[in-house]
């Protein structure tokens, strides 16, 4: 079951990994064998949330079991909600240890948490700027070929962000079409069950090895590669009417992760270390209070 009629891109693949063996970055390496140890995080009292730059924030916190609920709330300024698609007897809300979240089952499903494909503000507040970070609390339990944990682009998945899981299961990958790069870290996601990650974009750094990074439950990894990312790219491949955000899946709905989603968070800028590592500490312990 489909909802969007849109031409499929199979993954990392399909956005230029292909670009980055050039003579100005070292082909990819494979990930590190040594194991990842996050930081201790709660030792402090956590502290409120960061909101500079917050487009979007989805506590995931409806106060519901299975599947009466259609909406997921959005607490930013100008709230846009996503929309829940069910596509099978697992899918569902859930509180586990505390935490509430909506777990989706079924690798073959149309399932997911889908952004209204109207213009809305994730297209105003990024077009044309050069910083994003998307951070969200989850727990991959199975995958398929690139199953996505986010997507944000456009209904054709032309001109799209996209963060997904490749099919060899230890690293994930985050992606962009416009500049035709992608960027992979490592990651056993099957080691760790809820986490915090977070992704930031910064096309501005005059460092290169700054303008894509990845954080662990608020400790940063070094990525498996390093493309050549051009300094001071935006991001402007949004078409009016045209915008789509999805969690847990891609616009053809045929890339589903099976996992639980607790909550996720948008920035129209790049949180720094600091900021990254509190919102960790904080959402580790309490993912449902705004």
């Amino acid at each position: 079951m489909a909802f969007f009629g849109c031409t499929h891109f199979d993954g990392p693949s399909d956005i230029g990994v292909g670009n980055l063996n050039n003579t100005d970055s070292p082909p990819p390496q494979p990930p590190s064998t040594e194991p990842i140890e996050p930081p201790v995080v709660g030792v402090d009292p956590p502290q409120p949330l960061i909101s500079r730059g917050l487009m979007a924030r989805y506590m995931i916190n409806e106060d519901t079991s299975g599947t009466d609920t259609t909406i997921v709330r959005d607490f930013g300024n100008s709230p846009v909600d996503m929309d829940v698609v069910y596509d099978n007897g697992g899918d569902q809300f859930v509180e586990i240890n505390g935490h509430r979240g909506v777990q989706f089952r079924g690798l073959s499903d149309s399932h997911g948490l889908f952004c209204p494909g109207d213009e809305n503000k994730f297209e105003r507040q990024i077009q044309n700027e050069t910083q994003f970070t998307f951070e969200t609390v989850i727990d991959i339990q199975d995958i398929q070929r690139g199953s996505r944990i986010m997507y944000l682009g456009q209904k054709d998945e032309s001109g799209l962000i996209q963060i997904s899981i490749p099919p060899d299961e230890n690293r994930i990958s985050m992606g962009w079409r416009r500049v035709q790069r992608v960027v992979e870290w490592p990651l056993d996601y099957k080691s760790f069950g809820r986490m915090t990650l977070t992704f930031v974009i910064d096309f501005s750094h005059p460092d290169v090895e700054q303008r894509v990074r990845f954080y662990l439950n608020g400790g940063r990894i070094n990525p498996i590669n390093s493309p050549n990312i051009p300094e001071n790219q935006v991001l402007d491949y949004f078409d009016a009417n045209e915008t789509l955000m999805v969690l847990a899946n891609s616009a053809t709905q045929d890339d589903a992760i099976e996992g639980i989603y607790y909550y996720a968070g948008f920035y129209n800028t790049a949180l720094t270390d600091n900021e990254i590592l509190s919102n960790a500490n904080r959402l580790l312990l309490d993912d449902d209070t705004p």
